[in-house]
């Protein structure tokens, strides 16, 4: 069946702006230029941090904003500047490379999940 977690901006929501998350959590990353309509795929690393910065603000070594970024890559939902404002950067490493994501693009391994009831079972 298919499974629904959480993402890191959604365990923000409910756990308060700083959830306890382990450090160097195993997550699961949106790929930015895998954009819907598109399947959804997704890379693994571990979490960095969960940075104070909105994504309508710049991306570390970056010259336009997070947000900017993501739309130009086709996320359509970031062009919404309350969005952009209300929406986290998450920095996440990937081998020696650490990149910047949106909270609502990550999602933690370990996070609780929930099973899908309209997917068959194997």
């Amino acid at each position: 069946r298919e499974v629904w977690r959480p993402s890191i901006a959604e365990e923000m929501a409910v756990a308060g702006s700083q959830p306890q998350i382990e450090p160097q959590a195993r997550v699961f990353v949106a790929v930015a230029a895998e954009a819907p309509p598109r399947p959804r795929l997704l890379r693994e690393g571990s979490l960095c941090s969960i940075e104070t910065k909105s994504c309508a603000e710049a991306y570390p070594g970056g010259s336009v904003s997070l947000a900017a970024y993501w739309v130009a890559h086709g996320w359509a939902a970031y062009n919404n500047e309350d969005h952009a404002q209300q929406i986290r950067q998450v920095l996440v490493r990937h081998g020696t490379s650490v990149l910047s994501y949106p909270a609502d693009k990550v999602w933690r391994l370990g996070a609780p999940v929930r099973v899908s009831d309209d997917m068959p079972l194997f």
